[in-house]
């Protein structure tokens, strides 16, 4: 009888292991090599593949395809190579993929499940609406000043320790002073990070971002497999003590400034002024943050929908129209507040109508901004400044723009100055390039939608609602067919004359379409800055502990150095020295 027991039990799970591993060969979808219950993460779990080691895995995994089926566990996933379908998946048909995969269940923790990077559908898009004009280039201009202290204040520091050359772990170094601009910018609250290591906002920051820890990789593990059980656990993606410091924090500013009738130039005055209808700045004369930014859908006042003038550019990133037309795009008789007849057409409200947002939404919105901005901006100057200081051509000629920007400028540094430094804008975008924030960025099918054959030998791939997609930034960003010796350090491909062959959807530094990054102002801003006063009063070597070339850490989901990053800070003594 036991026998027979097993032999039933066997069979069942054959069965089910061979039907869920089969989901893409049924669809016509090629695939490899497939671990049970692993699925295609087997090495990174192992410890042999870094998460941007898995994605380049992914991505060649099937040559020759312009798409392919993998599996995180037991779920799959299609990794979309091809930049045309990219194109369509992204910004043409983007109302088939409108969300991101859901981590964790929606009433599990409101702090997480609230803010802008989660939120679906009609909530994700009300919400989206509501902060798309607090990132403009003139808001992100406002914090400027903040920006240009707490970066001075990274100088100082380092300023004043002994010793020609100072040897840094730069991802400390700059994650504190992200935390500072983090907190003046946002939050309204003015830290030193280098001075005072263990400030209040560094702590919760540091526990807020922790999300490479092995806690929060067995809560990610356990939500994706059991999601019943993750519920039942009622673990919480912030603990008690981040969620009451950041909703004190906001709660007290927004009281402080409501009955001091207080003003200043940060996020929480820009959301508290997005809880009332006020027009919109008009852009014409701002100077924008770089050639990676990722630009917003600007939508008209009244209607919510983007003219006819609106459209994207040719890297999937949303265009600015010059002024508002004087007359709305021609719609059809037959729409009725909601219209399928222009692009986008999903996103048209005959009277917008947006909730206001509650002390808790902006709290949610400020941990999402932390979030993102705290480490992977910290990342992003880290693998900056590594790659200036092994290219010290590359990094002498950056400084020499420092200098003449300066120089131009009166000896001030200037939001515009830093931002019409046309070489400062060429290395941090081949950064982006080579070093990305997201490794990979995803999308969910939200109605089914058909894949058409390419040739004539192909099918078409039918996906349901609920199917995941994966964009494999890492691994086109280094592609050599997209970009020639991807894997070196090179400026020049972002230079005038070279920036307008790279071909379209193959650099997404900040994602695709309408759920791009909203914070890339402010991170390629704050970035600049703290390269300009970094590189003016410093030059980057390497030293006995910098790792050439560079490893990337096994044990985490983002781009991280194994064993940190450390660089040498060189006093520039004479302003001839370079």
């Amino acid at each position: 009888m036991l026998l027979i027991i097993l032999g039933v039990l066997t069979l069942v799970i054959g069965y089910y292991i061979r039907k869920t591993y089969s989901y893409w060969t049924r669809l016509g979808v090629q695939q490899g090599f497939v671990v049970p219950i692993f699925g295609d993460s087997w090495q990174m779990i192992l410890g042999r593949h870094s998460f941007a080691d898995l994605v380049r895995y992914a991505y060649y995994k099937c040559p020759g395809t312009k798409y392919s089926g993998m599996y995180s566990f037991h779920v799959p996933l299609l990794i979309v190579k091809d930049p045309e379908l990219l194109k369509k998946i992204a910004v043409k048909d983007f109302d088939h993929f409108t969300d991101h995969m859901n981590v964790l269940p929606d009433d599990i923790d409101p702090m997480w499940s609230k803010n802008l990077f989660v939120l679906r559908g009609k909530k994700w898009r009300e919400m989206r609406s509501l902060l798309s004009p607090t990132f403009t280039s003139s808001k992100i201009k406002m914090m400027f000043v903040l920006m240009v202290e707490c970066a001075e204040n990274l100088v100082q520091h380092f300023s004043k320790q002994e010793g020609d050359i100072l040897t840094v772990e730069m991802k400390d170094a700059y994650t504190r002073c992200t935390n500072d601009i983090i907190a003046s910018a946002a939050f309204g609250i003015k830290v030193d990070s280098l001075k005072e290591p263990n400030n209040e906002f560094y702590v919760m920051g540091k526990k807020s971002t922790s999300i490479n820890s092995f806690s929060k990789t067995v809560q990610v593990v356990i939500c994706s497999l059991w999601p019943r059980l993750y519920k039942l656990t009622n673990m919480k993606f912030f603990g008690d003590d981040v969620r009451n410091f950041f909703r004190r924090v906001i709660d007290e500013t927004i009281k402080d400034r409501k009955e001091k009738g207080v003003v200043r130039a940060d996020m929480v005055q820009l959301l508290m002024q997005a809880r009332k209808e006020t027009p919109d700045q008009d852009e014409n004369d701002v100077i924008d943050t770089g050639f990676a930014v990722a630009r917003e859908i600007k939508t008209d006042k009244e209607y919510g929908i983007r003219n006819k003038e609106y459209g994207w550019d040719r890297y999937g990133r949303g265009l600015y129209s010059p002024r508002r037309p004087a007359r709305l795009p021609t719609r059809s008789r037959q729409c009725r507040g909601v219209c399928t007849c222009t692009p986008f057409g999903w996103l048209i409200r005959k009277k917008t109508q947006i909730k206001e947002l509650t002390n808790e939404d902006i709290t949610a919105q400020g941990l999402i901004f932390f979030f993102a901005g705290f480490d992977s901006v910290a990342g992003l100057m880290c693998f900056a400044s590594y790659e200036l200081a092994v290219n010290q051509d590359i990094q002498n000629r950056l400084r020499m723009e420092i200098r003449d920007t300066l120089e131009e400028f009166d000896g001030t540094i200037t939001y515009e100055g830093i931002l019409k430094m046309k070489y400062m804008d060429m290395v941090v975008s081949e950064t982006l390039r080579k070093w990305p924030n997201a490794v990979a960025i995803d999308r969910v099918c939200t109605k089914p939608y058909t894949i058409p054959p390419a040739t004539p030998n192909e099918k078409p791939v039918h996906l349901k609602e609920g199917v995941n997609i994966w964009i494999p930034i890492f691994a086109i960003h280094r592609d050599p067919q997209y970009y020639p010796d991807p894997d070196r350090f090179d400026p020049e491909r972002f230079n005038d004359e070279n920036k307008g062959d790279i071909k379209p959807y193959t650099y997404m530094p900040f994602g695709l379409g309408p759920r791009n990054c909203i914070g890339s102002r402010f991170g390629l801003l704050e970035t600049k800055i703290v390269l300009f006063n970094v590189l003016l009063h410093f030059e980057l070597v390497p030293v006995e502990k910098t790792v050439i070339p560079l490893k990337i850490s096994k044990g985490t989901f983002q781009l991280n150095s194994e064993g940190g990053l450390w660089l040498g800070m060189k006093r520039i003594k004479k302003e001839t020295d370079i």
